[in-house]
């Protein structure tokens, strides 16, 4: 079809705050008949204006590629067939002495690791079932642990290696656990039950210390982070923050509040909390406005760093070689974004793709990682999964490139 130029200059093309990730459309006179219904990218019908109806036409090709990654290098590896759709969901990864691992959730949580040297991701095996998110914990001697939030699923799995399998560690817990992080200190692992429950697992003497429910109502956050000073952090109730001391199980509820729009204080949680050891600080996200946060340890303030993207949810962080602070922000068609520490810029850097040999969209992660040579990892958390790399390239072109996509 040939594309009238002249008609082109003429319409009015969408604000820069319209819906991307979808198929763009424009108005047209109310007399033609070939409407289409249209929804944007929280799934709200568009509506049209009056004498309109909406329907698909040719932009330009520049405004089609606008809210794509356009600086560095995206890759894109998929699961071997063991890992079935339904179950690639990857919601944890910890990068460890040269080698990343990963957790998936769904009808079956996998444990899977990522060879660097053959581009290639190995299933390691299922250790729960029915799971949404699960957690992953690498001690300093190479032990990896996992969890699982899936009802029934009161414990904790260690990998034993391919011929051992997986040990189940029982816990006191209830409703299966939320989160599970490691420490330095003396092999401790902290975590967060389905109802809240604050806890911590000696490794080494194999003794569980259970503390107090964060909140009574239920209104916690399951994220948690070693921060630099060795103490334990994590939300409770409206983004309000709280901590424990190395081998306690008891937190102290600090009188510092996550960031939030005004009015939807209640609504908060934080999603995501990333350890600074540099500065001495905490980075996060918030879930109900995707705000980013920093957590001065030194000055105990928290400062409000901005918004990066029009939607909710800061989903996940990584720091890059290159000095920045890389997350991903969005409740459906993610976007990655860039913080500089230095500059205070806070930039959206657009939508995760990769054209060979096919295209795929990625609309949905929930964990990072940061590997070698700038490279970072982003797991995708969708019925169909993939793990993502992103090399960040200042300047120049987009250069895609991926592994085969077999869906």
């Amino acid at each position: 079809m040939t594309i009238n130029t002249n008609k082109l200059t003429q319409r009015k093309w969408p604000l820069p705050m319209f819906p991307v990730g979808r198929e763009v459309a424009g108005r047209i006179d109310s007399a033609e008949k070939s409407a289409v219904t249209l929804y944007d990218d929280n799934g709200v019908m568009v509506k049209s204006h009056d004498g309109h109806v909406y329907k698909t036409i040719p932009y330009p090709a520049d405004y089609h590629e606008s809210c794509y990654i356009r600086t560095g290098i995206v890759r894109a590896f998929q699961f071997p067939d063991s890992v079935q759709a339904g179950s690639s969901g990857i919601t944890g990864m910890f990068r460890y002495n040269g080698c990343l691992n990963g957790v998936t959730g769904g009808n079956d949580a996998h444990l899977f690791s990522f060879s660097e040297k053959d581009d290639e991701i190995r299933d390691m095996g299922v250790f729960c079932h029915g799971s949404v998110k699960s957690s992953l914990a690498i001690l300093s001697d190479g032990r990896i642990y996992t969890a699982s939030d899936a009802p029934g699923s009161n414990c904790i799995y260690l990998w034993k290696g391919r011929k051992g399998g997986f040990e189940r560690i029982p816990m006191k817990t209830k409703a299966g656990i939320r989160v599970l992080i490691r420490a330095e200190d003396k092999g401790n692992l902290y975590g967060i039950s389905g109802e809240g429950e604050f806890f911590v697992y000696n490794t080494v003497t194999g003794q569980f210390t259970a503390s107090q429910i964060i909140d009574k109502n239920g209104l916690f956050s399951p994220v948690l982070a070693c921060g630099p000073d060795g103490r334990i952090y994590g939300a409770g109730r409206w983004g309000s923050l709280y901590c424990c001391n190395p081998g306690e199980g008891s937190i102290e509820h600090l009188e510092l509040k996550a960031p939030s729009l005004r009015g939807r204080e209640f609504y908060n949680g934080v999603d995501c909390l990333l350890p600074d050891p540099q500065h001495k600080a905490i980075y996060g996200g918030t879930g109900a406005d995707g705000i980013l946060f920093r957590i001065d340890l030194k000055s105990g303030q928290i400062i409000s760093l901005g918004k990066p993207f029009s939607q909710p949810r800061i989903r996940c962080l990584a720091f890059g070689n290159d000095g920045y602070l890389y997350g991903i922000a969005g409740q459906n068609c993610c976007h990655l974004f860039r913080y500089d520490p230095q500059s205070g810029d806070l930039s959206d850097l657009g939508i995760f793709r990769v054209k060979i040999p096919r295209s795929w969209h990625a609309y949905e992660f929930d964990a990072a990682a940061t590997g070698p040579n700038g490279i970072i990892y982003f797991g995708e958390n969708d019925r169909i999964s993939h793990l993502f790399t992103y090399q960040p390239q200042l300047g120049g072109n987009l250069k895609i490139n991926a592994s085969p996509l077999v869906l």
